[in-house]
């Protein structure tokens, strides 16, 4: 979950737009989603990403690849916080 920096705000929708890019981009990742907060409440954050991997040694290869990289300093510049959960199923 992504929490975008107040002077930012205009920017989510390049956000959404780059964060997706990355699917055919990237082999080891399988699936990705990006939701825009409805609610804007006191305790919301703005977009949630949610991305699948096979495994976790994929999930290891995307954190590295360099299209990741790219993507991830642009969301670094706009974000106040940012929030991360890893999980199997």
């Amino acid at each position: 979950m992504m929490k975008v920096r107040s002077d930012r705000m205009n920017d989510i929708p390049i956000a959404i737009e780059r964060l997706l890019s990355m699917k055919g981009k990237i082999v080891t990742l399988k699936d990705i989603r990006v939701h825009k907060d409805i609610a804007h409440g006191s305790r919301s954050y703005d977009l949630m990403q949610m991305t699948e991997f096979a495994n976790m040694s994929d999930l290891n290869e995307y954190i590295k690849d360099p299209y990741h990289t790219e993507v991830g300093k642009y969301i670094m510049e706009i974000m106040e916080d940012i929030l991360s959960v890893c999980y199997e199923e």
